[in-house]
């Protein structure tokens, strides 16, 4: 591989890399949803914790919000995943309860 190849290939990976150290993952209590949200995008409508980066493994933030939040044990709480400005409208269109 060219020596410019790799130099943008490397580029390319600290980018990205970059991107995904922003990404965290927020909680909405009252609609009870999580949601990663990537590093530019806004925050859907309503009161959002961050609870997380995006690199927690799913099953210990789950674990956490539970003894954080006694109100959720046991109970259903949706995920989503927001990269752009078109997801973070279909939540807010699907989940009255964030506002």
């Amino acid at each position: 591989m060219p020596a410019e190849n790799r130099r943008k290939s490397r580029e390319s990976t600290e980018r990205d890399a970059g991107r995904r150290a922003g990404n965290r993952l927020y909680l909405n209590l009252k609609a009870r949803v999580v949601a990663l949200i990537s590093q530019g995008v806004r925050l859907p409508a309503g009161r959002w914790i961050r609870v997380a980066d995006a690199t927690a493994l799913p099953w210990l933030v789950e674990e956490m919000l539970a003894d954080i939040f006694p109100a959720l044990k046991g109970q259903l709480i949706t995920s989503a995943t927001l990269t752009s400005e078109f997801d973070v409208k279909e939540l807010e269109r699907s989940f009255h309860d964030l506002r």
